[in-house]
């Protein structure tokens, strides 16, 4: 009796436990119908709004960033760069997408949000690396990493000095 009852109880657990496992991406149910890839407005007032599976984004040497996503429905905040008065700055970015679509904007504080860098795992389009000029306004300007079912990665290096800083690292294992 006592080895019938250790057995039903652990058989009920284990539905209990597995709950909390397994991979949060799903693009259909979560995302889908709270997230255009063109939404600015929800960009600019919002700082995080994504579904990700195994990200990391973190500094490297001497202004340097690397963001890697095996995949992203949404979007998040990479850097940030709080300025007194109007300023423009030089950014080298490479960019690769392996699947989806991906894009590197600019928020300003006055919710302008320009594209810096757009990627689309299609033929010619899957890579980007170049010089791009940021031309931040006074206070909190952010830089943002968007996807749809976006995976691949990024660099971001700052050869004229640092102003943008890191906000934190990420790292999601799903």
């Amino acid at each position: 009796m006592k080895s019938k009852f250790f057995k039903i109880l652990a058989l009920a657990a284990i539905p209990l436990m597995l709950s909390g496992c397994g991979n949060s991406y799903d693009q259909d149910k979560s995302m889908a119908n709270k997230y255009d890839y063109s939404n600015n407005q929800l960009l600019a007032n919002t700082d995080e709004h994504m579904n990700a599976m195994c990200c990391s984004i973190s500094p490297l040497d001497n202004g340097k960033h690397y963001g890697k996503f095996e995949k992203i429905y949404g979007f998040c905040s990479v850097l940030e760069a709080n300025v007194g008065q109007d300023t423009e700055t030089v950014l080298h970015i490479k960019f690769n997408a392996n699947s989806g679509k991906g894009k590197l904007v600019l928020v300003k504080p006055n919710s302008e949000v320009e594209v810096l860098a757009e990627v689309i795992s299609e033929k010619d389009k899957e890579h980007f690396e170049g010089d791009v000029s940021a031309k931040c306004v006074q206070g909190v300007n952010k830089i943002k990493i968007v996807g749809e079912n976006y995976g691949g990665s990024f660099e971001i290096y700052q050869p004229n000095g640092v102003i943008f800083n890191n906000i934190n690292e990420v790292e999601v294992k799903y």
